[in-house]
């Protein structure tokens, strides 16, 4: 095959005198002849034309629903119109989740426009959330607590091994001398979740609610991490009462860990599902103004219009 070339001012007595044909737009046309076929490469200057879009975008999807008469779907408080009754998450199978708890609404919110919008939103679980503390020991005391552990970090899990503020690595890290027994404590108020564990090379998924228990050397945990997909499910107290239940937090769902050889417990998270005397959200929110107490007692405040702290 012969190579052709062509020279600029060919180029310039094809285009003519009066249109002249551009430096870049010339070495962008380059004609390679390939296979006795001419072929014209991309990149040819041709302006900022915008290329045509299509008249539909399709985007794939699922939509799960529930028949209106499933019991989910009940009346609930005095008001009838209760939000925030499914979680966020999709359940370990993939369908929706009732919590079991929400927000009563008495009074409808709008935005500055006056169109009605979600009553509730929120960071972490709708309609509630979590605390957590940290143990060190058999005590009372606990080395750690963290009020609205799911809001203040977006969460709706716990993970051991790569969340520093509780406090693993501080009080049995690699370093630990002696393998630990772990085990879950009332599991049955696992929040209807699962777990990952994975040392010294074995890996574990399972549902909290069946309970785990295992023997590993600390210097080997690679995973420990519990994904909670319901608030309701999360058994309800409040810290004081978990703390001073030494044996049994109240029924919170608790990582436990002893050493092998002393026997002692060296190690405890437990967290559950924060209530103020047996109710999980205040009520009567309104639309302008500060408004009674969260269920740890913390003002609420929202202003009609504006993204607010509630």
């Amino acid at each position: 095959m012969k190579n052709h070339t062509t020279s600029e001012s060919q180029h310039a007595s094809m285009q003519g005198d009066t249109a002249p044909f551009d430096l870049l737009t010339r070495r962008k046309a380059a004609i390679a002849l390939v296979g006795g076929l001419a072929v014209l490469t991309t990149g040819i200057s041709l302006g900022s034309a915008t290329p045509p879009q299509p008249e539909t975008v399709r985007l794939g999807g699922v939509v799960r629903d529930m028949i209106s008469a499933h019991s989910d779907f009940g009346v609930a408080g005095e008001s009838g119109h209760t939000a925030a009754l499914v979680s966020q998450n999709l359940g370990d199978s993939m369908v929706p989740v009732f919590t079991g708890v929400g927000l009563e609404v008495w009074q409808e919110w709008y935005d500055l426009d006056g169109h009605p919008i979600a009553p509730y939103g929120d960071a972490g679980f709708i309609g509630g959330h979590f605390d957590v503390d940290v143990y060190d020991a058999e005590t009372d005391k606990e080395e750690y607590h963290k009020h609205q552990y799911d809001d203040a970090y977006d969460v709706t899990y716990i993970d051991l091994v790569n969340d520093a503020r509780l406090l693993l690595g501080d009080i049995v890290g690699s370093g630990y001398a002696n393998p630990l027994r772990l085990e879950f404590v009332n599991a049955h108020n696992g929040g209807g979740g699962v777990f990952d564990f994975e040392a010294g090379g074995t890996t574990i998924h399972g549902q909290t609610s069946l309970g785990f228990e295992t023997t590993f050397n600390p210097a080997e945990l690679v995973a420990l991490r519990v994904q909670f997909y319901s608030l309701g499910d999360l058994r309800g107290t409040s810290p004081g009462t978990s703390q001073s239940d030494v044996s049994e937090r109240d029924g919170a769902f608790s990582i436990r860990m002893w050493d092998t050889v002393s026997n002692e417990l060296v190690y405890e998270l437990a967290t559950y599902h924060h209530v103020k005397n047996g109710v999980a959200i205040e009520e009567n929110f309104t639309v302008d103004g500060m408004v009674g107490e969260d269920s740890c007692g913390d003002p609420i405040a929202d202003v009609g219009g504006a993204f607010g702290g509630a």
